[in-house]
C-alpha cells in the first residue's frame, strides 16, 4: 500500500453530508408544500385548475405541456389578433372547434375569392365533364400504350430464336475472318523465314520491312484481282446486251417495201434499163 492511500485512508470524514443542487431556489418546494395542503384541504373548495396544475407533476410549463400531449395552444385575445389568418386556419384545421378560434373569422375576403376564382379559371379553364372526358381518355391511352407493348414483346419473344440464329452467325463469320487472318499471318511469316533461309526475330527491323512489303504486295494483288474481276463482269454484260440487241433484230418482221420488191421480180426486170 502506498503511503498516499495510507492517507486517505486516515483522513477524518464528516459526520453530515450536504447534497446542494445548482439553480435550486425556493419555488421548487412550493409544490410538495401546496400538494400537503390539498391533502388536508376538501375537495368542494380546491378550483379544477388547481387541481390540474396539482396533478401535473413533469413540471413543464403550459405552452409546452399542452404541445407534448397534443392539445390546442391557449391563445388570448391580442395573440389571435396578432396571428396570421393562415396560422389560425391551420390550427382550426388540426384542433377543430376545441381551438376556440372564431370561424367566422377565417372565411375569405372578397379580394381573397376574386383571386382565387382566377386562378383556378388559369390553372383549370376546362369545366368538370371535360375534365373528366380528358382523364378518361388518358386512362384509355394508358391501357392502349400497355397493350401495344404486350403485343410488341410477345413479337419479339417470337423473333427471338431468329435473333439467337443471327448472332450465332455473326460470330461464327468472325471466328472464321479471325481464323483466316491468323492462318495469312502465320503463312507470310513462313514465306518471309523461307526468303531470309534461316529463322529470324519478328521483332527484327528486317523481318518488319519484308513483311510490310510482303503485306502491300498482298493488297495489290488482292486489287489487281478485284479490277480483273470487274473488267470480266463489265465485259460479260455487254456481251449480253449485244446477244438481246441481235436477238430483237431477228424477231422484228420486215418492212412492206421489201416485201413487195420480193414479191414482184417481173417489175424489177422491166423496170431495169434496157442496154
Amino acid at each position: 500500500m502506498s503511503l498516499l492511500t495510507f492517507r486517505m485512508m486516515c483522513r477524518p470524514r464528516p459526520l453530515v453530508t450536504f447534497i446542494v443542487r445548482p439553480f435550486a431556489s425556493a419555488e421548487e418546494t412550493k409544490p410538495e408544500e401546496e400538494a400537503d395542503k390539498v391533502q388536508l384541504l376538501p375537495r368542494e373548495t380546491l378550483s379544477e385548475d388547481y387541481i390540474e396544475k396539482m396533478r401535473n407533476k413533469s413540471k413543464l410549463s403550459q405552452k409546452h405541456y399542452r404541445r407534448f400531449h397534443d392539445l390546442p395552444p391557449e391563445l388570448s385575445e391580442d395573440e389571435k389578433i396578432v396571428s396570421s389568418i393562415a396560422n389560425l386556419r391551420k390550427m382550426y384545421g388540426k384542433y377543430g372547434s376545441s381551438s376556440s378560434i372564431n370561424v367566422g373569422a377565417l372565411w375569405p375576403s372578397k379580394e381573397e375569392l376574386e383571386v382565387k376564382k382566377e386562378w383556378e379559371k388559369v390553372a383549370y379553364p376546362n369545366s368538370l365533364p371535360e375534365m373528366m372526358d380528358i382523364a378518361k381518355k388518358m386512362v384509355e391511352e394508358t391501357e392502349q400504350k400497355t397493350l401495344n407493348r404486350q403485343e410488341e414483346l410477345k413479337r419479339k419473344v417470337d423473333k427471338l430464336e431468329d435473333w439467337k440464329r443471327e448472332v450465332r452467325g455473326r460470330f461464327a463469320a468472325k471466328e472464321r475472318e479471325a481464323l483466316v487472318a491468323k492462318e495469312k499471318k502465320e503463312r507470310l511469316l513462313e514465306e518471309i523465314r523461307q526468303m531470309f533461309g534461316f529463322r529470324i526475330d519478328p521483332k527484327d527491323v528486317r523481318f518488319k520491312e519484308a513483311l510490310e512489303k510482303k503485306e502491300l504486295e498482298e493488297k495489290q494483288a488482292a486489287k489487281a484481282a478485284k479490277k480483273l474481276k470487274k473488267q470480266q463482269k463489265i465485259i460479260e454484260n455487254i456481251k449480253k446486251m449485244a446477244h438481246q440487241e441481235n436477238d430483237k433484230n431477228n424477231e422484228t418482221p420486215p418492212s412492206k417495201d421489201s416485201t413487195t420488191l420480193n414479191a414482184d421480180p417481173e417489175n424489177q426486170s422491166s423496170s431495169a434499163p434496157k442496154s
